[in-house]
């Protein structure tokens, strides 16, 4: 699964730590609900708005370094650019979802977040 790189995060953000635990916090909000939009626009098979949802996971991700996580966002936004939604259900957004979900996990482990 994909983890944070923390240390390449934190020379990112000039080792700010504070910074870095406040945008973990934001991280853990903000990831579940665009992976729900996400899943909307799946649903009802929009391309535009499964690209704006995955390129601003990938923007999450990126944060922290999870390059796994950023690697596959990136395929899927470019799939949802040429509007080719069958790699998100071909058990891509299921492994996109577990490496989100691991990157939270890791900040619940570090004390950075509540329970998830």
């Amino acid at each position: 699964m994909s983890k944070p790189d923390i240390v390449r995060a934190l020379q990112a953000l000039e080792g700010n730590e504070e910074l870095l635990k406040d945008l973990a916090s934001m991280f853990v909000e903000d990831a579940p609900v665009i992976l729900d939009r996400l899943k909307v626009a799946l649903t009802i098979n929009n391309a535009a708005q499964a690209r704006t949802a995955v390129h601003s996971l990938k923007g999450l991700v990126s944060t922290f370094y999870a390059t796994s996580s950023a690697a596959i966002a990136q395929r899927l936004e470019d799939c949802a650019a040429e509007g080719n939604l069958d790699e998100f259900r071909n058990g891509d957004l299921e492994q996109l979802e577990k490496c989100i979900n691991s990157v939270a996990e890791d900040f619940q482990q570090r004390g950075w977040v509540g329970r998830l």
